[in-house]
């Protein structure tokens, strides 16, 4: 009773609301690849911890850029305007304008900033080892997932097909105890049997679902778009398109 009480208050932590008197089983939103080759093909390239490294690569080869920029010429340009009245004459007044260009050329300067060009090619090295061992860890991660959904499956098929060989048993047990064959204990032994199937099948059930969204999840599927949940989705491109020319605020 009170796993079952810890049990009520996770589904509520993770529902929001207690759970009612008879749970249905849950269902399986999203299409899971057919084959082992798909779900690597999809992890490979869709994969969370892929896409990130990617994204770190990306960051990588900017930096480069970055480093190299500080050997590069710099200009300047600069412009004034300024208008002076004169106090002894009235209505005299005098502008000004001037313009101004200065071009600044980096001749010497330690080695520092060839420095940091080495150490951010090294970086951008270092990524891309990183983005080859997200992609190995990704295909392995999908594999294992694969081969336990499948697992998970045949499990529910032997274990359904035991819960009902187990219903044949108990149904012959009990008519044989009708006539005297059999003991009350033994009608007790086959109940229990059956009991014991179905637990394992409902525990096998779970198994499938969850092999489910995990394979989902190791493939990059696990999302509110590529599942069509009915909400708002999050936009992460708008959101820079509206923030990047934003000079001040402070965003919603």
């Amino acid at each position: 009773e009170a796993q079952a009480a810890n049990s009520r208050a996770a589904y509520q932590r993770v529902v929001g609301q207690l759970p009612g008197p008879r749970l249905a089983e849950a269902p399986l939103m999203g299409s899971v690849p057919a084959t082992e080759e798909q779900s690597v093909a999809l992890a490979i390239e869709q994969a969370p911890r892929v896409v990130a490294a990617k994204h770190r690569v990306s960051s990588a080869n900017y930096a480069i850029d970055n480093a190299i920029g500080d050997l590069l010429p710099t200009v300047q340009v600069v412009g004034t305007v300024s208008r002076s009245f004169e106090s002894q004459l009235k209505g005299d007044h005098l502008y000004s304008y001037s313009i101004r260009g200065q071009l600044s050329v980096p001749i010497y300067q330690t080695g520092a900033e060839y420095s940091r060009v080495r150490a951010a090619k090294q970086t951008f090295g270092q990524r891309q080892n990183e983005l080859d061992s997200a992609r190995r860890q990704s295909a392995e991660a999908a594999i294992r997932a694969f081969r336990l959904l499948e697992a998970a499956r045949a499990r529910v098929a032997s274990l359904g097909a035991q819960v009902r060989a187990s219903q044949v048993a108990l149904d012959g047990v009990r008519q044989e105890a009708q006539v005297g064959s059999r003991t009350t204990l033994d009608v007790l032994n086959a109940e229990q049997e059956l009991l014991d199937a179905q637990v394992q099948l409902v525990s096998a059930r779970r198994d499938a679902v969850v092999g489910h969204y995990t394979l989902l999840a190791e493939t990059g599927q696990l999302t509110a778009r590529q599942l069509r949940l009915p909400v708002e989705y999050y936009d992460e491109e708008k959101y820079y398109k509206n923030v990047r020319d934003a000079w001040i605020g402070l965003g919603r």
